[in-house]
């Protein structure tokens, strides 16, 4: 059973809180219910260089995906811990945890957040279907950007899978 199988079938048989790293849990409600790990869905699933596109499990952590970018060239555009003043440094989490959250960061003026650099997704929703949204493409023509609604909604509509990511 593949790892977005078994995602699907958690989500089915139960309302879970989902936990990747748990850097971003203060922001959450308390939840007495059961926990939904998704730190083992990790990895890079494809990344094209020459387009400046990575699609990316979302149990990935962001500094072991940075560090991968890097080695090509590219990154996600946000200021790293060397980068920063000493008081805001911290862990990043997982890939999801950082767009179902959609926190600030020190490059949100210059860089955008979340929402602009992801260009596609793969969620699993709270019925447990899995839905695909958006592509591969910078400029796409593609319909709805329904992927931009779970950016931000702090895993209230559905588990996030996958992610397209445009890199900088």
């Amino acid at each position: 059973m593949s790892a977005l199988d078994q995602l699907r079938e958690a989500i089915r048989h139960g309302a879970h809180r989902i936990t990747g790293t748990g850097t971003r849990m203060g922001f959450l409600p308390q939840w007495q219910g059961s926990a939904l790990d998704v730190t083992g869905m990790t990895g890079i699933v494809q990344h094209d260089v020459d387009d400046q596109v990575v699609e990316v499990w979302a149990g990935t952590p962001v500094l072991e995906l940075q560090a991968a970018l890097r080695s090509h060239g590219q990154c996600l555009p946000f200021a790293t811990d060397e980068e920063l003043p000493q008081v805001v440094r911290g862990d990043y989490g997982t890939v999801g945890g950082l767009l179902a959250m959609a926190l600030p960061h020190a490059l949100v003026a210059q860089c955008g957040g979340p929402r602009d650099w992801t260009l596609g997704m793969t969620v699993v929703r709270t019925d447990g279907t899995v839905a695909k949204s958006g592509s591969k493409a910078v400029k796409s023509v593609a319909g709805y950007d329904a992927h931009k609604l779970f950016i931000g909604s702090r895993g209230s509509l559905g588990v996030i899978a996958k992610a397209v990511l445009r890199t900088y």
